[in-house]
């Protein structure tokens, strides 16, 4: 069961290991699983805020010629 959280700035502590949280990023939510590494850290350190973006490319719209 994931636990819904609207903000990163939370503190983990020792309690929260092993449980999954959703994390509000500002558009959507981003699950996190705790684990012991992450006690004493915020939540935010450990989700992106970028979105990975890749430019498409436009498809080459070739007009094929009949010939008679």
């Amino acid at each position: 069961m994931d636990l819904f959280i609207q903000k990163s700035r939370n503190i983990i502590n020792k309690k929260m290991v092993g449980f999954s949280f959703k994390v509000y990023q500002g558009q959507r939510f981003i699950s996190v699983i705790v684990n012991n590494n992450m006690v004493g850290f915020r939540f935010g350190e450990f989700i992106k805020t970028r979105k990975f973006y890749t430019p498409t490319r436009k498809k080459n719209k070739c007009v094929k010629k009949l010939m008679h």
